[in-house]
């Protein structure tokens, strides 16, 4: 019972072999702020690599970290 309560929860985000949080595109819209469209445009010039499962994109935590990086603007 605990478990199916935890896979409710809005801020669950399962993991691969214990180390890499998959987020979906809703979850990815909610932590980088930014809008549907923006998320589809971002796979589509491939600048974020995502993965199709049943329908469903998925994103890994260390491909959004490399997104940031990638766009990362040093400051003075």
């Amino acid at each position: 019972m605990q478990n199916k309560k935890i896979l409710h929860q809005e801020n669950y985000v399962p993991e691969v072999n214990n180390m890499d949080p998959i987020y979906t595109t809703d979850q990815l819209m909610k932590v980088l702020s930014i809008c549907r469209r923006t998320a589809q445009n971002l796979r589509d010039s491939g600048k974020l690599t995502f993965y199709k499962v049943g329908g469903k994109m998925l994103y890994r935590h260390s491909d959004i970290i490399r997104l940031l990086d990638n766009h990362k603007i040093q400051s003075f």
